[in-house]
């Protein structure tokens, strides 16, 4: 079996790539199979990758596109698969069948949806969809072979597209580091921007905290870890943040490297998370939490976790089981004060996060991605 590989945004190191790498790493374990990745980048260096995502590419093959992707045709020539990750670009190869990577629950992208963008001043969106409606017929008419990165993402694609996937979870590292105690500590984890698509709500977070923080939650802290960009968009709404929350116990630990995460990960005892709050789930799917990687990490280190009851959140924490969802503020408030002051309930919990942990990790995506690869192969050759 001869696999091809490609996502466009590889340099970007986010967990869309990490998923294919992993996925490219199990594959390859695979007998009498071999696994290519192909990049566009001449001066890419696969220590790099290796490194930043604890993963082994020693059994996978690099191909350089030296003229971008329209070498894809003609270096996937002879494959028997591709595999292609990709959020609205048809990318099309020669292989004998294609995978397609699709991990954004795209709602309505009807024409009225897409013009009513564009009057909205939306207009790079706008266009995007018309690119995805092309990207999504193919799956919808099984030109290509879908596969979907959670229940949500699976369900609303059947809903609005008729398009039917496969679902295989991310692989999720364990965070655990043996000898950390717990404190007092709330923690959120994730990219601070400022932008259409899955915003944190960190502005509504810092606003329920500094209310609990006068009264229930006194000796509480609240510490809020993720990567930054640049633009004066999100500068200007990091700093109006810092403004709000100046004389609080909020604290905000900006592009913060792998081993500081795992140590706040395994020091605070819940986890907030509000992405897709106050977003109409039916109407903008897409503006939800298509997963929720840093959820279950969260969880993999004992952390409860507090989350909307939106996108792919709902489908991994099991209501007063191994965490709570909430849809108020005012849910979110009463189920913090009942974890901070029962630490028995708390414990109990955390144990139980830790045990949901394991459905996701990265030893069962490859377990899983193994299995489904062969599955597809053979139902193909058949």
């Amino acid at each position: 079996m001869n696999l091809a590989i490609f996502t466009p945004y590889l340099t970007s190191m986010g967990g869309g790539e990490k998923y294919v790498l992993v996925l490219a790493e199990a594959i390859a374990k695979l007998p009498e199979t071999s696994v290519t990745l192909l990049v566009y980048d001449i001066d890419f260096e696969k220590s790099r990758y290796q490194q930043f995502f604890n993963v082994s590419l020693t059994n996978v093959k690099t191909t350089i596109l030296k003229n971008g992707t329209r070498d894809i045709k003609k270096v996937t020539e002879g494959f028997d698969t591709f595999i292609n990750l990709s959020n609205f670009q048809l990318f099309v190869s020669n292989a004998h069948q294609t995978i397609q990577l699709l991990q954004v629950p795209y709602g309505e992208l009807s024409a009225s949806f897409i013009v009513e963008k564009i009057l909205a001043g939306e207009i790079k969106d706008a266009a995007k969809d018309i690119f995805r409606l092309r990207l999504i017929s193919e799956c919808r008419n099984k030109k290509r072979i879908t596969v979907t990165n959670s229940q949500f993402v699976h369900d609303t694609l059947l809903r609005h597209h008729n398009v039917e996937s496969f679902i295989l979870a991310p692989p999720i590292d364990d965070f655990f580091v043996e000898g950390i105690q717990k404190e007092k500590i709330i923690l959120s984890v994730g990219r601070i921007f400022a932008g259409l698509y899955n915003q944190k709500r960190y502005d509504i977070t810092t606003k329920v905290f500094r209310e609990l923080a006068k009264k229930e939650l006194s000796s509480w802290e609240y510490h809020i870890v993720g990567s930054v960009a640049n633009d004066e968009t999100t500068m200007t709404m990091l700093q109006q943040l810092q403004r709000e929350n100046s004389g609080f116990p909020v604290f905000f630990h900006l592009n913060e490297p792998y081993a500081k995460l795992k140590e706040w990960y395994n020091r605070a005892s819940l986890f907030w998370h509000a992405a897709g709050y106050e977003v109409d789930e039916e109407k903008f799917p897409e503006r939800t939490e298509h997963f929720g990687m840093s959820t279950v990490e969260a969880m993999s280190a004992y952390a409860v976790p507090l989350v909307v009851n939106k996108g792919g959140q709902k489908e991994i924490v099991e209501q007063g089981m191994n965490g709570f969802v909430w849809n108020a503020l005012d849910e979110l408030k009463q189920q913090t004060i009942l974890l901070a002051k029962d630490e028995q309930t708390r414990k109990r919990m955390a144990n139980n996060a830790r045990e949901r942990f394991f459905f996701y990790s990265r030893n069962r995506f490859s377990e899983e991605a193994q299995k489904l690869i062969q599955k597809i192969s053979s139902n193909t050759l058949a």
